[in-house]
């Protein structure tokens, strides 16, 4: 049910993106970078607006950069504003869409992104927080046996007390 009125969503902003000037909305990506991230023909960086994926060395990494490539990579994307048009890296902010499917929702909804809220670019904020619960409740790509770990008795300080490395680990993500 979730899916279906996801779908619908996408759909009306698939058409209001193909309505604008679609030469300057379509564009060939031609590096992934991460799974959130990647270069198009014109050299532009995109980030995909309200989603966000693993950072590289943190678990799941791969997997939302695998997924993407195999998503978009070579391929002729439709590139949607939001509000904002650069994040402070002078990357584009932009919603993907291939082959009708928002690919922002897709890497929510499979479990490779979580839904991140940046105000002002807020378009599909609720969907992707459905999103991610739908995903959540398949228990699909990070949130595969997410409860059993969840439920883990041991604390973060007692993983750093064991933790072998240098001292300026600290700060690190731990999962």
């Amino acid at each position: 049910e979730i899916r279906q009125e996801l779908k619908g969503i996408v759909k009306e902003a698939l058409d209001e993106a193909k309505n604008l000037n679609i030469s300057s909305n379509e564009r060939i990506v031609t590096r992934i970078i991460d799974g959130d991230t990647f270069e198009i023909d014109t050299g532009e960086k995109v980030r995909l607006i309200g989603i966000d994926t693993p950072e590289k060395n943190e678990q799941f990494f791969e997997d939302a950069k695998n997924f993407l490539t195999k998503e978009i990579l070579r391929k002729k994307v439709i590139l949607q504003k939001d509000i904002s048009d650069k994040d402070k890296y002078f990357r584009l902010l932009r919603y993907v869409y291939y082959n009708e499917e928002l690919i922002n929702l897709k890497l929510v909804e499979e479990g490779y992104a979580k839904a991140a809220e940046y105000p002002p670019d807020t378009k599909f904020s609720q969907i992707f927080k459905q999103a991610e619960d739908y995903a959540k409740n398949k228990g699909a790509g990070m949130w595969y046996k997410s409860g059993e770990i969840q439920k883990s008795s041991i604390s973060t300080d007692t993983i750093i007390d064991k933790c072998k490395c240098r001292e300026d680990c600290y700060g690190e993500k731990i999962y």
